[in-house]
């Protein structure tokens, strides 16, 4: 009785023994005391209820994190690490795989956020720079097909807007590439074609488009319906930029200088015709006889460029000297409150029936801030409904009279095929649209 009492007392001093070393077991030094401990555990192990009810609350710590990572450095006691290497290996790639997945998810947030703003930028472009262009044409026919042009970009945008939400989880970081990289050549490449004659250009962004239309049909993760409406974008941005897009033709300028006082000092050559009349004289009747007007004496050249921005503004043409429609007889008409415009431009008897065989004529009118100054046009650029003189302003060292006015009136020849191509696309020939640099 006494010896089972003595084994009792020293299984619960083993028991407790055993507690203080599995929660400090770096207290643990000595091999042979290590190995004599865990001998006796496994003999008292199976009388003692307790040891189990304790083993139970110990396994729940195990859940720890930190215990268990832990565990896998050492054993306890004698009992064996169930974990064997494959186990641990799979634990590995697992955390491996997450921690890639995290970093896939971060990577594709900022990839998605980026194709989201740069469509936004795409779609603003598109309306802004359509709108410049051709959206507040005076005339009335002229502006339903940029209206609906409109409503249906802002439509598109904000359809695909809405489907980003939807597809961006969907679409894999090779597929945020490529429309990422397409939006951001559209833009940049809109802007040039608006801003810069480069014909070029508009090629390559249409095989741009042909090539992301291509991708995205066979390559993009998502429904066909938004495949197709993704598709809609580089379509609507090459339309946007075939109307935008500036052209240039061919021409011969020739220049008629008028002022107020005359020009009686200047000798004409081939190109410039200087008036040496003054204007302060109206055109009286089809008889070359001029009368004095007090109430035009002042502002004779800001009647002149006022009724060459109209003539311009309506792309009338000057085509004919025949009798049934004589354009330049027609001109003296218009101006007869000023000048015989049609007769001061052919002054020299240049236009003919046989030079409007291959040629057509446009006026265009720039205001001179010194009578002696002189202009030169060097290119004539075009889209859809838009015209811009390139005129180069040459400033002259003399000085007029504080009350002095002149104008240069720019005589574009066009040639007759040139013309067919290009007529119905011009928006008229102004100077508020010239892109003018000064020397």
């Amino acid at each position: 009785m006494l010896c089972r009492t003595f084994c009792m007392i020293f299984g619960i001093f083993l028991l407790k023994v055993d507690q203080t070393f599995r929660t400090k077991p770096y207290y643990l030094t000595k091999p042979t005391l290590r190995q004599i401990l865990i001998t006796k555990q496994k003999v008292l192990t199976n009388n003692f209820v307790s040891y189990y009810n304790k083993q139970a609350e110990i396994s729940k710590y195990i859940k720890n994190k930190e215990y268990r990572n832990n565990m896998n450095e050492f054993k306890f006691y004698g009992e064996e690490n169930t974990e064997n290497d494959d186990a641990v290996q799979l634990r590995e790639q697992q955390a491996e795989k997450e921690a890639e997945k995290e970093r896939k998810y971060k990577k594709h947030s900022v990839l998605d956020n980026t194709a989201l703003f740069l469509f936004i930028v795409l779609i603003a472009e598109n309306t802004i720079l359509f709108a410049t262009r051709i959206f507040f044409q005076e005339e009335m026919y002229a502006k339903a097909m940029p209206f609906f042009m409109e409503l249906f970009i802002l439509v598109l945008g904000a359809g695909i807007f809405s489907a980003y939400r939807y597809i961006y989880h969907s679409l894999t970081i090779n597929n945020m590439k490529a429309i990422i990289i397409t939006e951001a050549v559209l833009i940049v490449g809109e802007f040039i074609v608006y801003s810069f004659c480069v014909p070029v250009l508009l090629w390559f962004l249409i095989a741009l488009s042909v090539a992301f239309i291509i991708y995205a049909v066979k390559y993009l993760n998502c429904n066909i319906f938004i495949r197709l409406a993704m598709c809609l974008v580089p379509i609507t941005v090459l339309l946007v930029c075939n109307i935008i897009c500036l052209r240039s033709f061919e021409f011969t300028p020739r220049y008629v200088y008028i002022s107020t006082s005359g020009y009686s000092d200047k000798t004409n050559d081939e190109s410039n015709f200087y008036y040496k009349d003054p204007i302060n004289t109206v055109y009286a009747d089809a008889i070359d006889e001029y009368v004095y007007s007090d109430d035009l004496k002042g502002n004779a050249i800001d009647e002149i460029i006022n009724l060459t921005d109209t003539v311009s503004g309506t792309l009338m043409g000057i085509r004919s000297t025949k009798d049934t429609y004589d354009s330049l007889n027609y001109l003296n008409e218009i101006y007869s409150k000023v000048m015989p415009m049609g007769d001061v431009i052919n002054v020299d008897n240049r236009y003919n029936d046989e030079f409007f065989k291959k040629y057509s004529l446009y006026l265009c009118a720039v205001e001179l801030d010194n009578k002696d100054d002189t202009v030169v046009c060097t290119n004539m650029y075009y889209s859809e409904r838009y015209t811009s003189p390139h005129i180069t302003y040459c400033r002259s060292k003399e000085n007029s009279e504080d009350n002095e006015k002149a104008v240069c009136i720019i005589i574009y020849e066009v040639p007759v095929d040139v013309e067919v191509k290009v007529y119905t696309k011009l928006g008229g020939f102004s100077e508020k649209t010239a892109q003018i640099r000064y020397r």
